[in-house]
């Protein structure tokens, strides 16, 4: 009983930690987004390096979708996980 106690709680940690984790990833994604959005909405005063720093962070902000799929695939792993190991423990 204890052993399955304590995969219960491991499940519910790693699961409750990576959706927080995937969370936060998706705040700081949207917040650069808006970032790029709004210096977008000037884009009559973009200077060239302005533009280069521009297509620069798009380039990062897709890979930055990656790493956030990739993440949610994680979270949903571990959710799958919680629900195995509670399903066990009832």
């Amino acid at each position: 009983m204890k052993t399955i106690n304590m995969e219960y709680l491991n499940a519910q940690h790693d699961f409750f930690l990576c959706a927080l984790i995937a969370l936060l990833m998706v705040v700081i994604a949207a917040v650069i987004n808006l970032l790029i959005a709004r210096r977008l909405n000037n884009s009559a005063e973009l200077t060239e390096i302005e533009t280069r720093r521009i297509g620069i962070l798009n380039k990062v902000m897709s890979g930055y979708g990656i790493i956030l799929i990739l993440m949610a695939g994680v979270t949903v792993y571990y959710l799958f996980t919680y629900i195995q190991v509670s399903a066990q423990f009832k």
